[in-house]
């Protein structure tokens, strides 16, 4: 979700682990380049991170592509040396979620630490101790189907949800009332689901981005570059590459000076989508927002109403 947060200083590390993937999905706009990260890249990238990370801050890695998984040799260990050196590290997975075999399973259901977010359904998936689903929502799918997609992942087993719309693709008016009445189904279900006392959470409400769609975080490419988002991994940025880049693993950006402010990156994103694309990429994020909104005054609602009973009782 892109909120109006503009300033957003966002103290994940972002590792570009792999810039392969074994599909090409039609809304996606990374590009493939083919290559993996050296697993002394990630270390150096790693280690320069820690040590210059505010002494308050905890770490927090995320594995990113491309298909993360298809450098599983580095994810495992990174997650195997810096869990050992420091136990409040937290590290993060974004996968399709195709690589997750049996062994996969069985080292991450020992890791809660590691967060991994599929994109596509894997029932196995659903076993891990700290797992996300994020559902793309797309021009062609109705609010029926789009329900009937949550039941089958709510009775696999997920729990926690993050929420896509195609952004930086050309949406019509009425794809766009589509999208609402989606939104307007899932409000529905949630607030069903937590009245129930079903603990499902969302995503979309628990985070915030200055940017649609990309992570506005230190992000390491794949030959140790370093950039202020992962805008750098998209089809087409390379005007903008030397504007994004601010350092690598030899000369680490310095934490104390001002970050790439959030408005600069929403330009460079408005100038790289062109003004179709970027219209139509500002109207869903503006109906996720109010998607948002709304689950932000439910919750509020209920504990305000929460706290009431516990006081008259």
């Amino acid at each position: 979700m892109s909120c109006r947060a503009m300033n957003l200083y966002d103290t994940r590390l972002c590792l570009l682990v792999s810039r392969q993937c074994n599909i090409r999905c039609s809304f996606c706009p990374v590009e493939f380049t083919g290559g993996n990260m050296l697993l002394d890249v990630a270390r150096r990238a790693v280690d320069q991170y820690i040590e210059h990370l505010p002494s308050s801050t905890f770490p927090r890695i995320k594995f990113f592509g491309g298909e993360p998984l298809l450098n599983w040799p580095v994810i495992y260990a990174l997650v195997e040396h810096y869990h050992r050196i420091n136990k409040n590290i937290s590290f993060q997975i974004s996968t399709n979620g195709m690589f997750l075999d049996s062994e996969k399973i069985t080292y991450l259901k020992r890791r809660p630490e590691v967060e991994v977010t599929l994109s596509f359904r894997s029932k196995n998936g659903a076993e891990l101790p700290n797992s996300w689903f994020t559902m793309v929502l797309t021009q062609n799918q109705s609010a029926e189907e789009v329900i009937s997609r949550m039941r089958i992942l709510l009775r696999d087993g997920y729990r926690q949800f993050n929420f896509l719309p195609a952004y930086f693709s050309l949406w019509t008016s009425e794809e766009l009332k589509g999208l609402e009445r989606v939104l307007h189904s899932l409000r529905k279900l949630f607030f069903g689901l937590w009245d129930q006392g079903v603990p499902c959470r969302i995503r979309n409400s628990e985070i915030l981005s200055p940017i649609p769609l990309y992570n506005a975080a230190l992000t390491v490419d794949t030959d140790g570059s370093v950039y202020s988002s992962s805008l750098i991994e998209t089809q087409g940025i390379e005007p903008y590459r030397n504007f994004l880049k601010i350092g690598s693993v030899e000369s680490w950006p310095s934490l104390s000076e001002p970050r790439r402010d959030g408005r600069i990156l929403r330009e460079v994103l408005r100038r790289w989508a062109g003004p179709k694309r970027w219209a139509s990429t500002e109207a869903v994020d503006e109906l996720l927002n109010y998607f948002v909104q709304d689950i932000f005054q439910y919750k509020l609602s209920n504990t305000v109403e929460s706290r009431v009973r516990e006081c008259l009782s």
